[in-house]
Order: C-alpha cells, then sequence, then structure tokens
C-alpha cells in the first residue's frame, strides 16, 4: 500500500502542489490547503493577519477584489453618500430630498433635509445649493427632491435667474401669456 501521509500547511499558507507548503500572497486569504483572492469590501494583509481578511471600516467602501492594505483597499464614501456596515463594497446614497456635504459618513443621519428655496435634491446629493431651479421656475421651500419639482412661472409672471424662491411680475403695460424667463419680446 502506498505512503497516506498527505502535506500539513499552516493556516497562513497554501498547498502548491503536493510537496509544497507556500505563504498566503498579498491579497489574498489561505486556509492551509487553497488560497482565494480577498473580496471586495476589505483586504488581506501580508504581514500581521497573513492569510486573514479584514473589513473595511463603517464609512467607506472597497469595490476592488485582491488588495492588501486599508489605505489601497478602503475609499472613503463621498458627499451624498454614507456606509453604516463593516465590508460593503458601496455606500448608500442619501435619499432624495437630503444631502451630505462630508465624506466618510458612517450614518444614515449624516444626510440633512435640504431646506433652501429654488434648489432641489435629488438622490445623492452633496451639497444642498448644488441643484439649481434653472430661469423660469422656482421653489417656495426646500426638500424638493427632483427637477420637475421646480415650479414655472405662470401667466404674466418671469425669473431670469436660477435657484429661485418666487417669479416676478411683468413691468407695468407688458404682459406674459405663456410660461417665460424674461419679460423681452413680449407685450
Amino acid at each position: 500500500r502506498e505512503n497516506q501521509c498527505e502535506l500539513s500547511c499552516t493556516p497562513t499558507q497554501f498547498r502548491n502542489g503536493s510537496s509544497r507548503c507556500d505563504d498566503c500572497p498579498p491579497g489574498h486569504t489561505c486556509d492551509g490547503v487553497s488560497k482565494t483572492e480577498c473580496g471586495a469590501g476589505g483586504y488581506c494583509e501580508t504581514e500581521l493577519k497573513r492569510g486573514r481578511a479584514t473589513a473595511c471600516p463603517e464609512g467607506t467602501f472597497g469595490d476592488q477584489k485582491g488588495m492588501s492594505n486599508e489605505s489601497e483597499a478602503c475609499q472613503p464614501c463621498g458627499p451624498g453618500t454614507y456606509q453604516v456596515l463593516e465590508g460593503q463594497a458601496s455606500c448608500t446614497p442619501c435619499e432624495a430630498g437630503r444631502f451630505s456635504s462630508q465624506t466618510r459618513q458612517s450614518d444614515a443621519g449624516a444626510c440633512a433635509a435640504c431646506n433652501v428655496s429654488g434648489y432641489f435634491c435629488p438622490e445623492a446629493t452633496g451639497n444642498e445649493t448644488g441643484h439649481p431651479c434653472p430661469p423660469g421656475k422656482y421653489t417656495h421651500h426646500g426638500g424638493k427632491t427632483g427637477f420637475a419639482e421646480c415650479a414655472i412661472c405662470g401667466e404674466g409672471r418671469f425669473q431670469e435667474a436660477k435657484a429661485q424662491s418666487s417669479c416676478k411680475g411683468c413691468p407695468q403695460g407688458q404682459f406674459l401669456a405663456d410660461p417665460g424667463v424674461s419679460p423681452a419680446y413680449h407685450d
């Protein structure tokens, strides 16, 4: 009968063939038998925790596989996003009508209500005044979630500027029958 002995590698190594144990390479996890590329949302260090995955911390994300250190693997969530969990491959966007100008946020509460008139805040807004209503439109109150919520200036009213909370009335002696941006060229 043939020899039944098997190669025994440590948990920080993997079997390379039937006669050799190799150290777990950077960006991989090992279990003493095989190696697996480190997944997105974390990294696999080369020295202290050789062969073990470490999750990216809250407020960050890791969208690349095979990373071997935190600084290259874990990116901060950008403005308009947050991440409450460790080890995630993406950040969660602030819901429409809310914004966050800070990076590396780890709580949905970091997304504050948009309250500036003349502006709207779609999903993942990073600046409360980043999305102005265009000329010819306005909002009376903040908290609007999209362009469609910017009201059109009505008959006899106009607005030449963007990001406004109201429309202007036509000058005396002029009338604007269609929704307009400017009183020019109207009688």
